[in-house]
């Protein structure tokens, strides 16, 4: 997500053993599961791309986790990175502001968020405040924490952690309901390179309990 910064790298299978292990080896069912990752682009669903991670992507699902994917990086706007285009994941692109303050989707940029109809969220994803080993903090105060970074990757996790928060407050609600709750009641943010309009997440608003039947269980 940031250039010339360290990468991870994994493989599939490290991928499937994760997923493996929430589903079978936790005490507890987490809100959801967070994967800043992701690679090519898809124009239409990859289900079949790596069968086991979507048979526990659709697995957790069933049991009320939520499979929150960051979209990707490459600038796409017909397209997102697998795994976020299995059916069963939670897709999430990044938003920026404008130059008047505005909600955007950062684009036109070689590290643009990917975008297509099958984007489910938007997330705030540029100058976020981030972790990161303090060897690799080069932002002149080695304390651990940059705050220039951007991508999906750091969008993401704005959606885990509003699932968390929302299945503290609804504990029954499931993973569509949520999805559904947090799409109605953000702003909604239209990308001026594809067309789309999709929503930029908003957790007060979701979660405000005089709003509280209509916007979980309509």
């Amino acid at each position: 997500s940031k250039t010339g910064a360290w990468e991870p790298r994994f493989s599939n299978s490290d991928l499937i053993n994760a997923l493996w292990y929430v589903y079978y080896k936790l005490p507890f069912r987490p809100a959801a599961v967070n994967m800043s990752i992701g690679g090519t682009g898809y124009t239409t669903s990859c289900d079949s791309a790596v069968p086991d991670v979507t048979s526990y992507i659709n697995a957790l699902k069933n049991v009320g986790v939520a499979t929150i994917i960051s979209s990707g990086n490459n600038d796409y706007i017909d397209g997102i990175s697998w795994p976020s285009c299995i059916t069963n994941a939670i897709s999430v692109g990044n938003t920026t502001l404008d130059t008047a303050g505005n909600d955007a989707v950062l684009g036109y940029t070689t590290y643009g968020s990917n975008s297509s109809a099958n984007l489910d969220l938007l997330a705030p994803g540029t100058d976020i405040c981030s972790a990161v080993p303090v060897g690799l903090d080069v932002d002149g105060v080695k304390d651990g924490v940059a705050c220039d970074w951007y991508g999906t990757s750091m969008a993401a996790p704005h959606v885990a952690g509003a699932f968390a928060q929302i299945r503290q407050s609804r504990p029954t609600a499931t993973v569509d309901q949520i999805l559904s709750a947090l799409q109605r009641r953000g702003t909604a943010v239209y990308d001026s390179r594809n067309g789309i309009t999709r929503t930029r997440i908003n957790v007060a608003n979701t979660i405000d309990t005089r709003n509280a039947k209509s916007t979980m269980m309509r």
